[in-house]
């Protein structure tokens, strides 16, 4: 989005206005799979991280690394799409998107109230801190 350039694609018919309709099937399906990258690397990190791989535990760990890092990424991409930029607020305290806790089951599981900026990018930071962390020296993150 800009206030320089007018919105011509058919797919995002309110950009230029920044409104999305509530029926945008483009938005939705972009909300949607962003979603499920969060979530399906959320339960492997989860499982991998309570599984013993023996020998193949280096290889796991720079796996589960690269996943932290992907998760990471996926928020960065899902706030910066769907919640207003870091700096509306003097203190990040407004409205960011939806942070998955991995503990949660039911109602709150599908429908999780959302976070404010300043915690999803203390999530980001987090996610992809570990990630670094977790990778070996000579470990080239493949994203």
């Amino acid at each position: 989005m800009s206030d320089n350039s007018l919105s011509s694609w058919i797919l995002f018919p309110g950009t230029d206005a920044y409104e999305t309709p509530t029926d945008d099937r483009e938005a939705l399906r972009i909300w949607t799979a962003i979603s499920n990258l969060i979530a399906h690397s959320s339960i492997v990190i989860r499982q991998a991280e309570s599984f013993d791989f023996e020998s193949d535990q280096a290889q796991a760990s720079e796996l589960i690394a690269q996943l932290y890092v992907i998760r990471g990424m996926a928020y960065f991409d899902m706030q910066r799409l769907f919640a207003q930029p870091y700096n509306f607020t003097v203190d990040a305290s407004h409205m960011g998107i939806p942070l998955i806790n991995e503990m949660q089951v039911g109602i709150e599981i599908i429908n999780p109230a959302r976070a404010t900026t300043a915690e999803v990018y203390a999530k980001i930071i987090s996610d992809i801190q570990k990630g670094i962390t977790g990778a070996a020296d000579d470990t080239v993150l493949n994203l």
